[in-house]
């Protein structure tokens, strides 16, 4: 009998040892699912098999179904990617909120931003995958490079802004290096002549210095430099019709002698 009752003993003490994993001492490191706990709370989950390995879990009583989560979003054992979720079901607000707030308008200066995303290795930045990126389930729809190019509907950006769709704007301003083509009013520059103009159209199908139709199909448009390039064209049409213009006017003073002229002799 003695020796049933310390076994029975024994096996109580093994299956505290084993199962005992939560350590919360009066002073020190707070262990859950752990009992030596390495930061100030440790948290350990075990392995769940088709389930999401969860660590925490928050919610409110007039709320229910409304809850905020830290866990393995993979929910693949032996593969960690921690995610915070929120989930809600009682309306059609947020369901989850990133909020940085200055705590008075006396902290409101200097050049640090109120809320910072920093990917990185851990002594260096990433130089070979996507930054961030932005998606609906399965389907991405925007994508920071490692470079700092954004793709909105593209997850391969080549310019610090891409966008494969429709870009709906009140109002553009670009910045550029080209030069504004008021050279083409100075005395010394060179103008085509129609002729000239003429006969390049009827071989290239497209105004001098202006892409061909292939060309900006296969290499896009640069707006800057079209713009530009269209008002230098406007430009050199001015001069013409100005030039135009003055032959009409010696036009219609000569008409205008010969009628006088013709006017005389029928009155004589």
């Amino acid at each position: 009998m003695r020796m049933k009752f310390l076994v029975l003993i024994l096996l109580m003490g093994a299956s505290g040892i084993s199962y005992a994993q939560n350590t919360f001492p009066s002073t020190g490191n707070v262990g859950i699912g752990t009992s030596s706990p390495t930061a100030p709370l440790d948290i350990k989950k075990s392995p769940e098999s088709n389930s999401a390995e969860r660590f925490f879990k928050a919610t409110v009583s007039d709320a229910v179904g409304d809850e905020i989560t830290i866990e393995n979003v993979t929910g693949i054992n032996g593969v960690f990617v921690p995610g915070i979720k929120g989930l809600r079901s009682t309306d059609n607000r947020f369901a989850l909120t990133l909020l940085g707030v200055l705590a008075g308008s006396d902290i409101d200066a200097g050049t640090n931003a109120v809320m910072a995303f920093d990917a990185r290795l851990t002594t260096s930045k990433i130089v070979n995958r996507p930054l961030f990126v932005w998606k609906s389930y399965t389907t991405d729809y925007m994508t920071m490079s490692s470079n700092g190019n954004l793709g909105i509907g593209t997850a391969t950006p080549q310019a610090k802004l891409a966008v494969n769709g429709n870009i709906l704007a009140k109002e553009i301003k670009i910045k550029t290096d080209i030069s504004v083509p008021d050279y083409v009013f100075e005395p010394d520059y060179n103008l085509q002549s129609l002729t000239e103009i003429e006969d390049f159209v009827k071989e290239h199908k497209h105004l001098p210095e202006v892409p061909s139709a292939k060309e900006i199909n296969d290499k896009g448009l640069d707006l800057a430099e079209m713009n530009l390039l269209l008002l230098k064209k406007v430009e050199e049409l001015t001069l013409h019709l100005i030039d135009k213009n003055r032959v009409i006017d010696q036009q219609q003073n000569i008409l205008t002698d010969v009628l006088a002229r013709l006017k005389r002799l029928e009155n004589k």
